[in-house]
């Protein structure tokens, strides 16, 4: 029995050394593991940083996008309008252009016609004058 108690002090004596080795590997690997998951920590709370960085840059790009989105909107808008306005006018076009023919026309018939009546007021004035002339010589005759 002796023997047995050795192998089993030796077996205790084993097992305690082995713990003993195991808790102080175990404490290392907790250590590195620890200071690597710092690491990584402090690695991933940039890339998180970087991340937030790069949602406030796009939400400023979609900002200004979108006042730009909404300034072309007016400039459309109003051009738009400026569009309608000169389709409208263009579309009176021919209705103008007829009544400046119309209006031509006229002009031209009442030039025609001021044409005659000067001729005929030159006419009669030249009438007149020898009228007038043979009236004169009629009274100087008669005096």
């Amino acid at each position: 029995m002796p023997a047995a108690i050795g192998i089993i002090l030796g077996l205790v004596l084993g097992a305690g050394l082995t713990a003993l080795l195991l808790a102080s590997r175990l404490q290392t690997v907790r250590e590195r593991t620890k200071a690597e998951m710092v690491g990584d920590r402090a690695s991933l709370i940039e890339r998180l940083h970087h991340k937030d960085q790069q949602i406030e840059e796009l939400r400023t790009t979609q900002r200004d996008m979108q006042g730009q989105l909404d300034y072309s909107r007016h400039e459309l808008r109003d051009e738009a309008a400026r569009r309608a306005t000169a389709e409208a006018q263009l579309g009176r076009l021919g209705e103008l252009e007829k009544m400046l023919s119309d209006r031509t026309t006229h002009l031209a018939q009442t030039q025609q016609e001021n044409s005659l009546l000067l001729a005929k007021l030159a006419e009669l004035q030249t009438q007149l004058t020898h009228a007038h002339s043979a009236t004169q010589e009629k009274v100087a005759l008669l005096d």
